[in-house]
């Protein structure tokens, strides 16, 4: 493109912009550029898409096809740092690494009040002039002028939704009256039975693209989910919540809906325990963060963990930091650990098993996968090395604490 072209490009787009669309803008560009224009939002749906044709590009047949990114191109945006690379730079960049090495292409972030509403693409099959570079930030102005005026339509819409969340999220809201005028200012009602959820991407990558992408999904899959980023995290309050007395398949019944949720975007969820008012939602709100924080701990967890599973990781993470474990644990753990030691034997997890399954020989024979003979000598071994009474209640208390203590 040559100066003439620049200064065409320049007044046809401030036209465009100034009473068009983003169709008619991405479209006016291309008469002058001549070379394929995408816009995506910030939550990764496309815009606008000019021409309305597959070209060989993965992306762009992608793309044209989708009418938005799937979640795995999302993942590889993020992993070729072509989200950070735009964020980075004022201006629009070429980029030709990682995806595109074989189709280069313009990209640009284009920016609403300094925030980033959108990412453009125009690409080149034939490699990018330099001067090219100048026709990706004068399309930015352009776009940015159509989601400036667009940006205030969602509020319009639900002019207090985010507010009236924030307000619950941090626990604002003390009183029946004042929840019930700000769902009339809002606007909206969440039905009863309420659980929270705190879900981070794999890696705890924090890029704020990302997270707008993820909330929005969430809530489009996740029927009565209301996501709230906050802390480092994204918040989900989730109602329409099975009340019944059976927490098991209560539970059981939420993984089966997550499971492909979560997979599908990379999440790890801490996951609260069920509530029956929004008044009520302080300690869940720590339930789900703290959940998701030991979910480590927790065997065979997955992507997954709810807090009723780390209760006593929780608990016991406190206390450690405050005792002695010479005072506190059980003596007869140091003796079995050392014995073991030099003997090459398995009594401490032996001890451990058998009390994790309250005693229950065949559970503890399953799960060890050994033979029932090979329990009772072993749990014969650490009477005598230990000097214990397994018949004794406290003595069985005071070691299942010790193996909650040590870990």
């Amino acid at each position: 493109m040559n100066a003439k072209d620049y200064e065409e490009l320049y007044i046809t787009l401030l036209d465009a912009a100034s009473s068009g669309s983003f169709r008619e803008i991405a479209e006016a560009a291309y008469r002058i550029i001549r070379h394929p224009i995408v816009l995506i939002d910030v939550e990764y749906n496309v815009v606008v898409q000019v021409p309305q044709e597959p070209i060989g590009d993965y992306i762009w047949d992608t793309l044209l096809k989708e009418k938005l990114v799937p979640a795995q191109m999302v993942w590889n945006f993020n992993k070729f740092e072509y989200v950070k690379a735009n964020r980075e730079s004022e201006g629009s960049i070429q980029v030709d690494w990682g995806m595109v090495e074989q189709l280069p292409r313009i990209m640009g972030g284009v920016r609403v009040g300094g925030e980033i509403a959108g990412y453009i693409g125009i690409l080149y099959p034939e490699g990018i002039p330099d001067e090219d570079i100048k026709a990706g930030d004068i399309l930015m102005k352009a776009f940015a002028i159509e989601f400036r005026r667009r940006m205030s339509f969602p509020a319009e819409v639900h002019p207090l939704r985010n507010v009236f969340l924030s307000e619950v999220y941090h626990c604002r809201i003390k009183t029946m009256e004042e929840l019930e005028e700000w769902q009339r200012h809002a606007g909206m009602t969440i039905p009863g039975g309420y659980r929270m959820i705190c879900a981070k991407p794999t890696g705890n990558v924090y890029e704020s693209a990302l997270i707008k992408y993820i909330s929005s999904q969430i809530e489009k899959r996740l029927k009565g989910s209301y996501a709230i980023a906050a802390d480092g995290a994204i918040n989900i309050l989730l109602s329409r919540q099975d009340m019944r007395p059976d927490q098991a398949e209560s539970d059981k019944n939420l993984l089966d809906i997550l499971k492909p949720i979560l997979s599908d975007l990379k999440l790890q969820v801490g996951i609260s325990g069920r509530f029956e008012s929004i008044l009520e939602i302080g300690p869940y709100i720590y339930q789900s963060r703290r959940a998701g924080e030991l979910l480590e701990s927790i065997e065979n967890a997955g992507a997954s963990a709810f807090y009723s599973d780390t209760v006593l990781e929780d608990i016991f993470s406190k206390i450690r930091a405050g005792i002695s474990e010479v005072n506190s644990v059980h003596p007869a753990i140091f003796k079995l650990a050392a014995s073991d030691k030099t003997n090459d034997t398995e009594y401490l997890s032996t001890l451990r098993n058998y009390l994790k399954q309250m005693k229950d020989s065949s559970r503890t024979c399953r799960t060890m996968n050994i033979h029932r003979n090979t329990l009772l000598y072993r749990l014969e071994r650490i009477r005598q090395i230990a000097g214990i009474d397994l018949e004794d209640v406290n003595t069985c208390t005071h070691l299942l604490i010790s193996f909650h203590l040590i870990g």
